[in-house]
């Protein structure tokens, strides 16, 4: 996970790297920078004016915010 920090500090306005990130952090029960991440990458995207996109992480944020659940695996199932 540190690689994948430092990846996103050198390549500081990819929106998607941030989200990747994000995710790690909250599957690591590392919440507060899991969120800070995940707010980064609605930043990215409000710039970019990516609107869809943008709503997405809104969503994405308040259902995790509000006790919402992540797959613990990014594989999906059979």
């Amino acid at each position: 996970m540190l690689i994948l920090r430092e990846e996103c500090f050198a390549v500081e306005s990819d929106a998607a790297l941030w989200v990747h990130y994000g995710l790690s952090c909250l599957r690591a029960r590392r919440r507060d920078e899991g969120f800070r991440a995940l707010a980064q990458s609605l930043w990215l995207r409000q710039r970019a004016r990516d609107h869809a996109r943008a709503q997405v992480m809104r969503d994405l944020i308040a259902h995790l915010s509000s006790g919402g659940m992540l797959p613990l695996s990014t594989r999906k199932a059979a």
